[in-house]
């Protein structure tokens, strides 16, 4: 496997998903550790509001860790090591607890192992064939495979009540008005936010605030704003609430976590 070429410790790449598969994937990422790095560090799946499938490839080791997570409202950590490599496949909300046919309550909040979500013999035929893989390209042809196949054989549900407000809320960054999304619809508030919360694994109000804090970092790492013009453009009322939900999301101030993401070169962000 080749080694991350960064005099920093870690690097981080991001990559469209395949045109078939852009239904079900969000974005697929790369995160690799540079040989240096000692295996006393985690690194972290942040908060996001959908689930990700995480590959797990160590050093020198015929052994993969893949794993299914989210939505979470905080870090799940991974142990790291040296000159590890790590695939992560972020899903569009949804998606993934309908491919897998499993509820979201499941993966809230923890990283699941793959294997318990997919069938014996499916899953023993993904993992030799990852493992039969030794480069990078081969390993996610490999995967595409998988989700290709389980797309494929599983009918995804149309548009809904619950999909129109998640387009809505991710079209507003999270600032949507739930008071205003509410009065347009022909079911009780109660009845509305049972339902989301059984599609998502969190409630309305949660979905907007990890869908603006997603904003936030995603502004961080693409184009290193300023906090003040962060906090001011992603809708927090002032300083403190936007540092008390900083430290709730990722156990962290802002400038420690700004500090944390120099570690690592950030390549091709999408």
């Amino acid at each position: 496997m080749p080694k991350p070429k960064t005099n920093r410790r870690y690097s981080y790449k991001e990559f469209f998903a395949p045109d078939k598969l852009k239904p079900i994937l969000d974005k697929i990422w790369v995160f690799e550790t540079a040989a240096m790095t000692g295996s006393d560090r985690h690194f972290h799946l942040t908060t996001d509001y959908t689930a990700t499938l995480i590959f797990i490839f160590p050093r020198n080791v015929n052994r993969i860790s893949v794993y299914l997570s989210g939505p979470n409202s905080q870090n799940i950590p991974f142990e790291n090591s040296p000159e590890l490599i790590a695939i992560g496949c972020r899903f569009t909300p949804l998606a993934a607890h309908q491919l897998f046919g499993i509820g979201p309550e499941l993966t809230i909040n923890k990283a699941v192992k793959l294997s318990e979500v997919l069938p014996a013999p499916l899953f023993r035929k993904f993992r030799s064939a990852l493992l039969s893989e030794k480069l990078l390209r081969g390993k996610m042809r490999v995967i595409n495979q998988l989700l290709t196949g389980l797309h494929n054989s599983v009918t995804i549900p149309g548009e809904d009540i619950i999909n129109e407000i998640i387009k809505k809320i991710l079209m507003s960054n999270g600032n949507t008005k739930l008071e205003d999304l509410y009065s347009e619809l022909s079911m009780s508030i109660r009845q509305l936010q049972r339902k989301f919360n059984k599609r998502t694994g969190l409630s309305p109000k949660e979905f907007c605030r990890i869908v603006r804090f997603h904003n936030v970092t995603r502004k961080l790492m693409k184009n290193k704003f300023p906090h003040f013009d962060v906090l001011v453009e992603s809708g927090y009322y002032d300083q403190s609430h936007y540092y008390r939900e900083f430290k709730e999301f990722t156990g962290m101030l802002p400038a420690i976590y700004v500090t944390r993401q120099r570690n690592i070169k950030l390549n091709n962000l999408i």
